[in-house]
């Protein structure tokens, strides 16, 4: 039976709705990208790939928080098949492959009336040997007790008081991701990294480090938003302080009994999934200066 006008555009508008919005908590596992039925122009995100010689290359495209491998040899791959019209998308090189670094260009943008296939990946070899220093600068350091650590590496530096520059000690391989992070606050102090990730290339020096100093005596709560929760049994846990909390059945927010005091760092997990529901979180760690 035909559908009436009316009703079928209704049911149509529910479900790009519930599509587009859904996030946080959601039922069972991800589902697959969009269908083309219902009415409207539906259309893909694709691109191009050169240079691709090696194994390893993964793709992420940070919307849709979906990891893409290239194999390799390829000279193309999708990142959407059958999306509306204002689908956001951002692709960028999660994984470089073996003895190469490829980079994106076009990456980022939104779907407007024809499919994209501008989006292009270059890959080239990687000098051989070529090992890279990374460090950057650092302002406002009146404190002892700073420890760096990039993360892909497994090292770390201790910056002495005053000082306006790091270098980590041991250098990384050309086409290496790496990844600054402060691993302990000076005393009294809040240290936060600026571009602090990427793909070694060349000596890095562009991370930054900024210090600022903690108010007297300051503690902060630490909570925020809660989206799709219709089930019970959701415990986050935050593992720094070592708290746990329990948000109620439709709660759209919490926060932590405990304040931590300035400049502590805090992590904040799923430590119980609810009953039929999956709860993923987001902005979850950093250090507590508000």
């Amino acid at each position: 039976m035909r559908l009436p006008l009316t009703r079928f555009a209704s049911i149509s508008l529910a479900v790009l709705v519930l599509t587009y919005f859904l996030s946080g908590c959601s039922s069972g596992g991800k589902n697959g990208g969009g269908g083309g039925g219902g009415g409207g122009n539906y259309y893909y995100v694709s691109g191009t790939v050169t240079g691709l010689t090696a194994s390893g290359l993964v793709l992420e495209e940070s919307v849709s928080a979906q990891s893409i491998p290239v194999s390799q040899g390829s000279t193309g791959f999708t990142v959407f098949n059958n999306v509306p019209t204002g689908t956001s998308y951002n692709v960028t090189v999660k994984t470089q492959p073996t003895g190469e670094t490829c980079t994106v260009s076009n990456g980022s943008g939104s779907v407007s009336s024809a499919s994209v296939t501008n989006i292009a990946v270059s890959c080239t070899a990687n000098s051989t040997g070529s090992t890279y220093s990374i460090g950057g600068t650092i302002s406002g350091l009146t404190a002892s007790g700073l420890v760096l650590n990039e993360t892909v590496s497994g090292q770390s530096t201790s910056p002495a008081v005053n000082a306006t520059s790091f270098t980590f000690g041991t250098a990384v391989a050309s086409g290496a991701s790496y990844n600054v992070t402060v691993k302990t606050q000076p005393t009294g102090e809040t240290c936060t990294v600026s571009n602090g990730s990427g793909t070694a290339s060349a000596n890095v020096t562009s991370v930054q480090v900024a210090c600022t100093a903690n108010s007297t005596s300051s503690t902060y709560s630490i909570g925020g938003t809660i989206s799709g929760l219709t089930a019970s049994g959701l415990v986050l846990n935050e593992t720094v302080s070592g708290q746990s909390t329990s948000p109620a059945v439709n709660a759209t927010s919490f926060t932590f009994a405990t304040a931590v005091a300035s400049g502590a760092s805090y992590n904040v997990t799923v430590k119980t999934q609810p009953t039929g529901e999956t709860c993923t979180v987001t902005n979850g760690s950093g250090t507590a200066s508000a």
